[in-house]
């Protein structure tokens, strides 16, 4: 039968662990920007168009394959960088190096 870990050991393996989950956090949102502005369904526009083709029918609604992401990207980047909340018009930013998909 094992002996749990000092406290102290489990403390400084979740700061460890939470502190590499900080340094890749804006790679991670870089890719998550350049995965949805290439979205399919929307283009990356982070809308799409329904309705019958008459443009009094038409209406707007978010991409269903894309929101989520966007919902994302919105909730891990601080509002003071996060230029405007409205996917369409967010600044798509090309990596420094490529990243391998």
């Amino acid at each position: 039968m094992s002996a749990n870990p000092p406290a102290e050991d489990v403390i400084d393996i979740a700061v460890s662990r939470a502190c590499a989950l900080l340094e890749a956090a804006p790679d991670m949102v870089q890719m998550l920007r350049r995965y949805a502005s290439e979205c399919a369904e929307c283009g990356g526009g982070g809308e799409v168009v329904r309705g019958d083709g008459n443009p009094e029918n038409d209406h707007s609604e978010p991409c269903g394959a894309c929101e989520e992401i966007w919902d994302l990207i919105e909730r891990a980047t601080p509002t003071y960088l996060y230029r405007d909340p409205t996917p369409a018009k967010a600044a798509v930013e090309e990596p420094e190096d490529d990243i391998a998909f």
